[in-house]
């Protein structure tokens, strides 16, 4: 398998393309491997960097690999894995903490219909397109939320319970803690979550999967920004 990933680049099926202003920014290559993991790089010359991972013997496995530098034990100077039975006790964890009960009459702000529809359009942009690659408007990355539920024209108050049967079926509510996203799943029960922790999930499936350490290599194998991009013009 590791032979085969090499040739990965040159027979890539798919890419994710990162755009700003409808122009791409980053290439990612991305295909899938013969045991049903994938393969990930930079649509770069060289240097040839890319990472695996696939799920093996019951454990999520990833290395990253780097064409002629190797270290003799394991031919990939960065790797990992994971039993599978852990992942899901943490993220069964994660979900644990935050279900909580509410109130039948308990409220929450949501966006208004007229807001909501503008952002809709927004997230249009993030799609697969005919050849399967996946483009991500980094706009939906960077963008700020106005949380001043004062402001009529952007918020709505309405009971939590109703989102069920709403669209988007998320809202806010304020706490002593701070702001918390909420998604009700029953009507006594929500998944609430500190604004701050809105990530927790993607962080820790960002780590377990090997991105992380795909981005930690780039960085220390000398491959700057720059290299990276398509469109140099506007980015400082």
């Amino acid at each position: 398998m590791y032979g085969e990933t090499l040739e990965m680049q040159s027979k890539t099926k798919s890419h994710i393309f990162l755009t700003l202003n409808g122009e791409t920014l980053f290439d990612f290559w991305i295909d899938e491997t013969s045991d049903k993991g994938f393969c990930l790089g930079p649509s770069i010359e060289s240097p040839h960097i890319h990472l695996t991972t696939f799920i093996k013997n019951g454990k999520i496995r990833h290395h990253v690999k780097h064409k002629g530098i190797a270290e003799p034990s394991d031919e990939s100077p960065l790797s990992g894995q994971i039993s599978t039975k852990l992942v899901e006790n943490k993220i069964q964890k994660i979900f644990t903490k935050r279900l909580k009960y509410f109130h039948g009459n308990k409220k929450c702000f949501i966006f208004t219909q007229d807001r909501w529809e503008r952002i809709k359009e927004k997230f249009r942009d993030f799609r697969f397109d005919a050849k399967g690659n996946l483009i991500i408007p980094l706009e939906l990355h960077f963008s700020q939320i106005d949380m001043d539920f004062s402001n009529k024209n952007l918020w709505q108050k309405v009971r939590i319970r109703s989102l069920l049967t709403h669209e988007p079926n998320y809202g806010y509510i304020k706490t002593k803690k701070g702001l918390r996203w909420i998604v009700p799943i029953s009507k006594n029960q929500m998944l609430s979550c500190p604004l701050s922790k809105i990530d927790e999930l993607n962080d820790y499936l960002s780590k377990i999967i090997g991105i992380d350490d795909l981005f930690d290599y780039l960085v220390a194998a000398g491959v700057e920004k720059e290299k990276l991009l398509k469109n140099k013009s506007g980015i400082k």
